[in-house]
């Protein structure tokens, strides 16, 4: 035994093998809740997609067989249907309601999303400029 170390080195070596066990096993556990937790917080968006709370899970591309079932529920909406080229589109005057009735979209007769009754011009009026964004 050394002055400046009061502790045998098998001992001050014990300590630290003790410590990093039960930093190892609070560590497991740790994970283990917070796999729990997301199992328990889990559920299935309105697409068929999974989710934690309003977060959807990945992979965000579903499987041919959520996007079968997401079009099966929306069947009875007009406002996203069937096209043999792009699988599905926006329909011209559709309307998609919510839960509750309440309309959620709607489309034009152009088959934009825009209010029913707006109709665009080919060209915007003078001195306005259109904008439009595609994708996700």
């Amino acid at each position: 035994m050394s002055p400046s170390n009061p502790l045998p080195r098998s001992s001050a070596r014990g300590k630290r093998g003790r410590l990093a066990r039960r930093a190892t096993v609070a560590a497991l556990l740790a994970f283990a809740l917070l796999e729990l937790a997301a199992r328990a917080l889990c559920d299935e968006a309105n697409n068929g997609m999974p989710r934690i709370g309003r977060f959807p899970l990945l992979p965000l591309r579903p499987t041919e067989s959520v996007v079968r079932a997401s079009l099966e529920r929306s069947k009875p909406s007009t406002y996203v249907v069937a096209d043999a080229e792009l699988g599905w589109t926006i329909g011209r005057s559709g309307v998609d309601l919510d839960a509750s009735g309440a309309t959620k979209y709607e489309s034009n007769g152009q088959g934009l999303r825009a209010a029913r009754e707006h109709v665009y011009a080919p060209q915007p009026a003078p001195g306005r400029v259109r904008i439009v964004t595609l994708g996700d």
